[in-house]
């Protein structure tokens, strides 16, 4: 037999080995569907009507239906029973918030009088208040820019403060503000006109300001303990609260791969969680009679799973600390029922449980990329179960736990670097390598010292532990900036739209599931070509913002109409176009407008109606004042964007070629039906 015919039966045996040809698990298939179908509802351009409820109610009963009279079609069914379910469950849970929050909007100069939830940092590292304000028996919340003073979270207190409805995305496709903060119950975001003032109702306080108020009080303790950046990570660590993060601490861990640390999620959650089963699994092994009669490690995942709902209570309960609760619950409850935790079916379940109580995660890059790391993690472990794994038994057993870190963040690092990419476009190269050498310390040293500090702390005990945690958190931030320094540690990743991430999933989906080696490499190089595909694909030549800023493309640097204003819009527009840090200048412009230059074309900006028939002739793009009447703009033989429509649908991106305009995107589209849009 032929050396190739022997390699293709090795790599055969590799990609497809005999123990996976059992079927896929029905839980997994109808998880799958539903998180489409909550993909399919909140990625629309309109909010789904009735007919679409009532076509996929339609579907769900065929699809149920068909389990059971066409078994035959059975992974078809549930599949189109998990879309339809999604489709139903998004919508349901649109109308929910819809019916609670109040109809009316918060805009201009407001008097404020609410209890303090929470203070937050900014981008720009100022204090951010989040106010709950009750009205009956509905509540929403407000963002204000604002020094608290005395005030603490938990307080009652009144202030005066000008207010907007939260922001748009800043390009189309990027991150909509308004999107999340609906769904947070955030109706209005400003800043203070005054000094909050604190109101005087101690009798009044229920549990959720006390709870506000006793986490405050833990993360001041934390950080009075422990010196320097690191006290605010290990505040954001132990309770959820990442006020004290000054913005270079935490711009240097996501250079270096580790800003996942930062925020309160599944890692955080199963170094609790798991520390805390071993630890009292081992305990209870020790008493022999209990050992002989007991399940010790049932008796250790109830207390695991104890601790882990104190421990979401402590965080704060934030959206990601709840996605990672609910995969622990699924986690630890197999172990109670006697199954194994980490399996497809248990992903199914939490993947299927988040998305019934939190259908509108789907789409963010937290959803994605928790869901992401843990399947592949899965479908990893079971791919070595149904083969010897020669490595691991070569190891010494002293080695092999940081073969399993290594592991881990290997594979864990791959599944999210693409999904991170698309959403932040920004790819940390080295961060396997700051992973790798981040994790262990922040692992065996700074969450359990953590812990520990935390159990100590009402006696008084706690400096030792809190020591050993300042001293983890400084090595890792070590790391973290020399990884920062080394040449080309971020690379700047140019945006693509969202179908591509859904067929890139899917995709992913498949080579894991896949029966056959002809479908897993099909899979594989399909994703590969994607990937290879998007360096080169098409990017805007033009950002145009409502309050008429235009930035353009032109060769390896851009310009600007001005300088002053729109800063934030053009760093967004550059590093979805994979330019941040490109050098760029003003166009030339006089008292009548500005004529900026483009590869292919030009674009005039006129700032008198004046210019505008020379405009018209001269350029190939003319970009209207919001003052302009729209009736002059169509007598232009050129095409025309005008400002006033901006205002209405948001900010533009352009596509030209050397013909004229060949595509125009704003952020919403001309007809919008979504609540937080409107």
């Amino acid at each position: 037999m032929s050396l190739g015919v022997h390699g293709f039966k090795r790599l055969k045996a590799v990609l497809d080995p005999p123990t996976h040809t059992r079927p896929v698990a029905p839980a997994l298939l109808l998880a799958l569907g539903l998180a489409a179908g909550a993909v399919l509802y909140f990625s629309a351009g309109q909010r789904p009507g009735s007919v679409w409820t009532g076509g996929a109610k339609v579907m769900a009963l065929c699809g149920f239906a068909a389990l059971f009279l066409l078994p035959e079609l059975r992974k078809l069914a549930l599949i189109l029973t998990g879309v339809a379910s999604g489709l139903l469950v998004s919508d349901m849970r649109l109308s929910s918030i819809e019916s609670v929050l109040p109809g009316h909007q918060l805009s201009g100069r407001n008097e404020i009088t609410g209890w303090l939830e929470r203070i937050e940092r900014s981008g720009s590292g100022r204090s951010r208040l989040i106010i709950r304000i009750e009205e009956a028996d509905r509540w929403h919340r407000v963002r204000v820019l604002a020094r608290p003073g005395e005030a603490r979270p938990g307080d009652r207190l009144s202030l005066s403060a000008m207010l907007e409805p939260p922001r748009g995305a800043v390009v189309p496709g990027g991150y909509d503000g308004r999107y999340y903060a609906w769904f947070q119950r955030i109706r209005a975001s400003g800043w203070a006109l005054s000094l909050p003032e604190r109101l005087e109702d101690e009798d009044r306080r229920g549990p959720p300001r006390l709870l506000a108020r006793w986490r405050f009080d833990m993360a001041e303790a934390i950080r009075a303990r422990i010196d320097g950046p690191a006290s605010g990570i290990a505040a954001a660590l132990l309770v959820g609260d990442r006020s004290g993060i000054d913005p270079e601490t935490a711009e240097s861990l996501r250079v270096a791969g580790l800003g996942h640390i930062l925020a309160i999620s599944g890692l955080h959650m199963a170094l609790m969680a798991g520390g805390t089963f071993f630890a009292v699994r081992l305990g209870l092994s020790a008493i022999n009679r209990l050992a002989r009669r007991q399940d010790v490690a049932r008796l250790a995942a109830i207390v695991a799973l104890v601790v882990s709902v104190a421990y979401l209570l402590i965080s704060g309960a934030g959206i990601p600390t709840q996605r990672a609760f609910v995969v622990t619950v699924v986690a630890l409850g197999a172990m109670i029922a006697g199954r194994r935790a980490f399996s497809l079916q248990s992903f199914a379940l939490a993947l299927g449980a988040v998305v019934l109580i939190q259908p509108e995660s789907v789409i963010s890059p937290g959803f994605q990329m928790s869901f992401s790391a843990v399947g592949a993690l899965i479908a990893v472990h079971e791919w070595r179960r149904s083969r010897e794994d020669v490595m691991e038994r070569r190891l010494p057993g002293f080695l092999r736990p940081f073969w399993e870190l290594t592991l881990t963040s290997f594979v864990a690092g791959t599944a999210t670097a693409v999904i991170g990419a698309f959403h932040f476009h920004r790819l940390a190269s080295y961060g396997l390598l700051g992973n790798l050498l981040a994790m262990p310390v922040f692992s065996f040293l700074v969450m359990p010292a953590g812990v520990l500090g935390l159990l100590l702390m009402p006696v008084g005990l706690d400096a030792p532990a809190f020591a050993l945690m300042e001293l983890g958190l400084n090595t890792i931030l070590s790391i973290s900036r020399w990884i920062e320094a080394l040449p080309t540690a971020a690379r700047a990743v140019p945006a693509v739209p969202g179908w591509w991430l859904a067929l890139y999933i899917a995709l992913a989906a498949l080579l894991i599931l896949g029966r056959g080696l002809l479908a897993r490499l099909v899979a594989g190089g399909v994703a590969a070509t994607l990937v290879g595909l998007w360096a080169l694909w098409p990017q805007p030549d033009v950002f145009i913002s409502a309050d008429g800023v235009v930035v353009a493309r032109s060769g390896e640097g851009w310009t600007a109409n001005t300088l002053r204003r729109g800063r934030f819009g053009r760093q967004v527009f550059l590093e979805r176009s994979a330019m941040a840090g490109q050098t760029g200048e003003r166009a030339a412009c006089d008292d009548l407008g500005c004529l900026l230059e483009t590869d292919y074309l030009r674009i005039a900006v006129p700032s008198r109606i004046e210019a505008l028939q020379e405009d018209c002739e001269r350029a190939d793009l003319v970009v209207l004042s919001a003052d302009t009447p729209r009736w002059i703009g169509r007598r232009c033989g050129r095409p025309v964007i005008a400002l006033s429509e901006l205002a209405e649908r948001g900010n533009a991106l352009v596509w030209l070629n050397n013909s004229g305009v060949a595509r125009i995107r704003y952020v919403d589209a001309a007809e919008t039906s979504w609540p937080w849009q409107t």
